[in-house]
């Protein structure tokens, strides 16, 4: 008995087939189900947007609240940058740059001299 492999799914490669398909039924005059393999590519074999949706409801970060995390990172040094941004509500990576000492002055994101 063999296992079957999965592989993962090819949607362009398998539009393209159900398009090649249609465009060969459409040339031996069946139009009706020519029709229903371009509109099963158009409406069901596109991707859906999987980016963010909305906009990250964290806490932004400001000159106050990056020093307030360089401090409390100084008097807890056994804590990751993620633990130490649950604290804080902010990003993980928000603290690295806190740390890193960059200028969160309004207009500004560069680092601190």
């Amino acid at each position: 008995m063999s296992a079957t492999v999965r592989k993962s799914s090819d949607i362009q490669l398998a539009r393209e087939v159900v398009l090649r398909v249609a465009r060969w039924l459409r040339e031996e005059g069946e139009d009706f189900p020519a029709g229903v393999l371009e509109w099963t590519e158009r409406e069901h074999m596109w991707r859906g947007f999987t980016g963010r949706q909305t906009r990250d409801k964290r806490n932004s970060l400001n000159p106050a609240l990056a020093a307030e995390i360089r401090a409390y990172a100084a008097l807890h040094p056994e804590m990751s940058q993620d633990e130490i941004g649950r604290v804080f509500d902010v990003a993980g990576g928000r603290v690295s740059e806190a740390l890193a000492g960059h200028d969160w002055s309004p207009g500004k994101r560069k680092r601190r001299k």
